[in-house]
């Protein structure tokens, strides 16, 4: 049936009037299905983005575990009252392996090496290593295990070539290894730099080191403890 507007005496047909929107029978609560999903060990997902040379750093960190005694290096500043892993940024033209190597030695004192484990690494394998790999035989590596990501405020540039001459921000991607020392090894004093210097660093059992570690490094380690007892209990199947 018409109807009027009484204000303008308009008719308006059946077909002018606004429907009113349908209301659901039943409301559901759905949640809505994540796009990018990961393993446990990882955090949320990022937004794609870009970032100039001067709005990110490459830094690198080592886990070290001293197989014999089943314990962690931690590093401790006493100014700060913080336990943590040795990293730090890579020098211009450093390998990441040597970075991280050099970065061990001299926050922690000892002198690490790597400590290749069996790590579901989403890096090519090899020509030379693919026959293993197709015999189902795992094939240990010495790539990163982890990478975090570190954003700082904004903070002044020395570098005068910085294009635009602003304050920005910086991204810290951090890389992060495995390392191991011997059962006789011993640390060395002295070998930091200057801001470095009152380091000390300590042998932990697992549980303890966790506990003194903040939360993102407790993910950390606790990523590389499965791995390093995955790959001892392994092992331990082959020799058998």
């Amino acid at each position: 049936m018409p109807t009027s507007n009484v204000q303008t005496g308009h008719v308006m047909a059946e077909t002018d009037a606004k429907p009113r929107p349908a209301q659901p029978a039943h409301t559901k609560n759905v949640q809505p299905r994540p796009r990018f999903r990961f393993s446990p060990f990882s955090g949320k997902s990022i937004s794609q983005g870009l970032w100039s040379a001067q709005d990110f750093m490459l830094g690198v960190g080592m886990v070290i575990i001293q197989p014999e005694t089943q314990k962690v290096v931690l590093c401790y500043d006493p100014r700060r009252k913080q336990y943590f892993f040795p990293k730090g940024r890579k020098d211009a033209g450093e390998a990441m392996e040597t970075a991280v190597l050099r970065e061990a030695y001299e926050e922690s004192g000892f002198r690490a090496t790597f400590l290749p484990l069996y790590i579901p690494s989403n890096a090519p394998i090899p020509p030379l290593d693919r026959n293993t790999a197709r015999s189902n035989n795992p094939v240990k590596s010495s790539e990163p295990f982890f990478v975090s990501t570190k954003t700082y405020n904004p903070r002044p540039s020395r570098n005068p070539f910085t294009k635009y001459n602003v304050d920005s921000s910086r991204v810290y991607f951090i890389h992060w290894y495995l390392g191991q020392i011997p059962a006789d090894a011993v640390r060395e004093e002295g070998t930091g730099m200057p801001d470095e210097l009152c380091y000390t660093s300590h042998l932990l059992p697992f549980e303890e080191a966790s506990q003194k570690l903040d939360v993102d490094s407790q993910r950390i380690l606790r990523y590389a403890w499965n791995l390093f007892q995955d790959t001892t209990q392994f092992d331990k199947m082959v020799v058998q």
